[in-house]
């Protein structure tokens, strides 16, 4: 069993708020498994999608600012859509 497959996480609350109705896409490197994560944020009410595009509203990934861009990364920068990192939204249980 991977580290990621019984690793315990949540949504910080005051992200929670946040993403109501908004298109995110995640890039590689997180805390958790995708699929898990993508259904934390959808029961929030954000909808999560696999490219960014002109209509996302936000991209999560592992650093914001790291040595080489992904290609996610460079369309956010492309598209002006905020970046925030993994772990300004999801915090492991204690």
């Amino acid at each position: 069993m991977s580290k990621k497959s019984n690793q315990k996480i949540f949504i910080k609350e005051d992200f929670r708020k946040k993403i109501k109705g908004k298109k995110i896409v995640m890039t590689t490197g997180g805390p958790a498994k995708r699929k898990i994560m993508t259904e934390m944020l959808e029961e929030c009410g954000a909808e999560c999608k696999t490219a960014v595009s002109g209509k996302t509203d936000l991209v999560i990934c592992q650093k914001k600012n790291p040595p080489k861009l992904t290609i996610k990364l460079k369309e956010a920068a492309k598209f002006k859509t905020p970046v925030v990192e993994y772990r300004d939204v999801f915090s492991e249980a204690q």
